[in-house]
């Protein structure tokens, strides 16, 4: 079997391919069946070496046992890695049916945006008609106007009684009988009359229904009963990934795996609605499965599959979406497992077990100085709680940096500034890992730890070149004379990142540092002051991070604008901006 290249695409036709070779693997027989016993690690040297040797050094081998490993190894790995790319392709196929949702949704808003505006003034139209029906001698003589208009269809709301079974309360209302001569009455009447001809120049009142409701359907932010027109083409292709498949639940909850084992049941049937209760056939008997839709679907996905008029059933296609859509959703967080995956694996199986935990509890304890029964444990903890309690309480006079306000500390600008402070190195990270946008698609994969490790180095030399800089660009500030205030240098921040070029591969070569003396650090040298910058060079979201360029004072949360400051002969200190002198600054 030859290994293939990656997709480049989560296209459908990629997806129906590369789930096809990943059935043709499967097919050459179970692998890690052959290879149990063999630690991992030993597996990915073997596949590893067969990678790279050709069929001729194969078929020169005597040992058959190796060569069979090393085959054994190879198809190991690589239903591994399909496992992982048809299960990637799923969740980005089921995203992308999602999005075409969403989209449609939009054009048809948009579709209906005229019609909305249109059934809006027919209903104000309605009111104003009716408050002017409302006023006395306002329309005299609407029965004949009407008739006349109307072709000589007048409509006799008079003759509009109260639905059966329903008492009639005219004489007994004030409302309605407002006079010895039934005022009320009459003006009932003409307002009726004048709602009638308001709804018959609007178009009619069935034609004003049907566009109601076809702008009704889609008012909301629903787009899921759209999702079904795109699902149609991957329908084939999902049920057979599930079949190929082997799903397990991390935890306890099996809502979704139950689900889908009872979609697979019902696959065949071609009705509309479904009963949540089936019986099918398996064999020469028949089961009865069931689906209980209220132990994971949204209250949104509810609506979209039930329907008051028909208890009990649900909407078949709508259902089989449903399920896809929240087990891509679950595989994502992993709650459920893919067996035989790396990427989508089980974690708890890597877990230690209890009975291998139980035995290593008394070292454990001893080493970490706390008692190992239960109750002792317990009574321990609530004495050391009780002791931090009151040295927290002992030291509060004398704590400058805490205090009470109406009973309680005030959080608030504090976690503001914390905040803050997050987002910046957030959007600095983001910036770092340029393309992902600070995310890794893959839940877990071996040596996705040096790949965060590596991006945290490149962070951590970003923040520690920022704060170089602005130490020493204070410093050359101070020694010209500029006011620089410790509360503005409090608020500025090693965050900031357009002088920053993240363009192409980071090296963690080791050089020697540069300098006048061997061992000595230098800075580059540092912009003039009185030097313009250059709009184009400039981005707006480092001027919540550092100096603008019409500013010597720091501008960080929660300062509302710029302010220029004065220099030591009272004169207007020119502008300033905290830069190196190139434009960008070349990480090593």
């Amino acid at each position: 079997m030859r290994s293939r290249p990656l997709p480049k695409a989560a296209t459908l036709g990629r997806f129906k391919e590369r789930l096809q070779y990943m059935l043709e693997l499967d097919a050459l027989g179970p692998a890690e069946v052959w290879l149990r016993g063999i630690p991992p690690g030993k597996v990915g040297h073997f596949a590893g070496e067969a990678r790279v040797t050709d069929v001729a050094d194969l078929s020169k081998m005597k040992d058959d046992a190796k060569r069979l490993t090393l085959l054994a190894s190879l198809i190991h790995v690589l239903r591994t890695a399909a496992r992982d790319e048809v299960t990637d392709m799923f969740c980005k196929r089921m995203a992308i049916i999602h999005r075409k949702g969403r989209d449609r949704l939009e054009d048809l808003r948009e579709e209906h945006r005229a019609e909305s505006e249109r059934l809006l003034e027919v209903f104000g139209e309605v009111l104003a008609a009716a408050r002017e029906a409302s006023e006395p001698g306002s329309l005299e003589g609407i029965d004949g106007a009407a008739g006349d208009e109307d072709g000589g269809r007048a409509v006799d709301v008079s003759a509009i009684g109260p639905p059966d079974g329903v008492a009639d309360d005219k004489a007994e209302d004030p409302a309605v009988d407002a006079g010895p001569d039934g005022a009320g009455e009459e003006v009932a009447v003409r307002i009726g009359q004048a709602v009638v001809k308001a709804l018959e120049s609007g178009g009619g009142l069935e034609q004003l229904v049907a566009a109601h409701q076809a702008v009704a359907a889609f008012h909301g932010n629903n787009y899921l009963p759209l999702l079904e027109a795109f699902y149609r083409s991957h329908r084939a292709v999902l049920f057979t990934l599930v079949d190929a498949i082997e799903l397990e639940a991390t935890s306890a909850e099996r809502g979704v795996l139950d689900a889908l084992e009872f979609i697979r049941a019902v696959r065949h049937r071609r009705g509309e609605w479904i009963e949540e209760t089936c019986v099918v056939d398996r064999g020469n008997e028949q089961v009865r499965v069931s689906i209980d839709i209220n132990a994971f679907a949204s209250e949104m996905w509810k609506r979209t599959l039930r329907d008051k008029r028909r208890p009990g059933m649900l909407a078949r296609r709508h259902l089989e979406v449903c399920v896809f859509s929240h087990l891509a959703a679950e595989l994502r967080s992993g709650d459920l497992a893919v067996a035989g995956s790396d990427s989508y694996a089980n974690l708890n199986a890597q877990m230690m077990t209890w009975e291998e935990c139980e035995a290593e509890v008394a070292d454990f304890c001893e080493q970490a100085g706390i008692p190992a029964d239960a109750k002792t444990l317990v009574a321990f903890c609530k004495e050391k709680l009780t002791e931090t309690a009151a040295a927290v309480d002992a030291g509060y006079p004398a704590n400058a940096d805490l205090r009470l306000e109406g009973g309680s500390p005030p959080y608030r600008r504090g976690i503001k500034g914390m905040r803050n402070l997050q987002e910046g190195r957030h959007a600095l990270a983001e910036k770092i890992f340029h393309g992902r946008r600070r995310e890794l698609f893959q839940r877990y994969r071996e040596g996705m730890e040096d790949q965060l490790g590596a991006l945290g180095i490149v962070l951590n030399c970003v923040v520690l070149w920022n704060t170089v800089y602005i130490d020493a660009a204070l410093s050359r500030l101070r020694a010209r004379g500029y006011p620089v205030r410790d509360e503005d240098v409090a608020r500025l921040s090693p965050f900031m990142r357009n002088h920053v070029n993240v363009h192409g591969k980071y090296s963690f070569t080791a050089v020697e540092p540069p300098g006048p003396r061997k061992g000595a650090t230098a800075t580059r040298q540092l912009r003039d002051p009185d030097a313009r910058d250059d709009e184009d060079d400039f981005d707006e979201d480092d001027s919540w991070y550092g100096l603008r360029p019409d500013t010597c004072s720091a501008i960080g949360p929660g300062r509302p604008s710029p302010r220029r400051v004065t220099a030591p002969d009272g004169r207007g200190a020119p502008p300033c901006r905290l830069r190196v002198r190139s434009t960008r600054a070349w990480l090593p």
